[in-house]
């Protein structure tokens, strides 16, 4: 693993996906899924705080580790959870 890729694209990829634009949509869709969902590119986990009650069982995959451990301390935070709700895991 390179600097760049460990310490500075994950950064800029949680910044970029971070914009109001993409909040807005996620605010609309993700409170719709329902029941088991697999969350392909879970990245630094903002789509997290959205997931409803409705949302049973939850996996999130990715491929960047960097970006898993900084989903982790949200994983915490989410008041809807029945232990283990998610289970994130690392392609690399």
């Amino acid at each position: 693993m390179g600097f760049y890729r460990t310490y500075v694209l994950p950064h800029l990829i949680n910044f970029a996906m971070s914009n109001k634009d993409v909040a807005v949509r996620r605010a609309a869709l993700i409170p719709k899924a329902t029941g088991s969902v697999l969350e392909i590119g879970i990245g630094s986990g903002l789509n997290l705080p959205y997931y409803s009650s409705a949302v049973t069982h939850l996996r999130g995959v990715d491929s960047s580790a960097e970006l898993l451990a900084m989903a982790r301390p949200k994983i915490e935070g989410i008041a809807l959870i029945r232990r283990p709700l998610m289970s994130a895991i690392s392609a690399s």
